[in-house]
């Protein structure tokens, strides 16, 4: 499983709108700004949490984005499985897979539903919120 690009700004752009979150909508040239991605490519981005119903937009002056849920309702999860095409560690666990024939006495398919169950269960225990409380990069270093 690798994730992509896509799925990383996601991220992102909704920890940047859980950060400066309030009653105004926030615009997709701000937030291009503060994470430096092109507006172009947040576009697209932003364009599938709207239709997800992740986020609420306004269009016109005064118009933007902005979370329609706090920011502990939303698992990372829940958006990287918008953003992805599979969070699956391998093909025959992928969603519309249809079933492996091997499935009956392959030794690895336990083996690979325990890692499914593993990414998936830690994915979901993170919120958007835990990942605003992590801080900066390098806010961390100790002497």
């Amino acid at each position: 499983m690798l994730i992509s690009t896509k799925g990383r700004y996601a991220l992102r752009v909704m920890i940047d709108l859980a950060e400066h979150q309030s009653d105004e909508f926030i615009s997709l040239k701000e937030i291009a700004q503060r994470q430096e991605i092109s507006e172009k490519y947040l576009e697209s981005i932003i364009r599938m949490l709207v239709k997800a119903k992740v986020l609420d937009s306004l269009r016109g002056k005064g118009g933007g984005y902005r979370l329609k849920k706090s920011p502990e309702h939303y698992s990372v999860y829940s958006i990287l499985s918008l953003t992805e095409e599979s969070l699956a560690p391998v093909a025959c666990l992928e969603e519309n897979a249809g079933g492996c024939p091997r499935t009956g006495y392959c030794r690895t398919y336990k083996l690979w539903q325990g890692l499914d169950k593993v990414i998936r269960d830690y994915l979901e225990g993170v919120t958007i919120a835990d990942l605003m409380e992590q801080g900066a990069a390098g806010d961390d270093y100790v002497i």
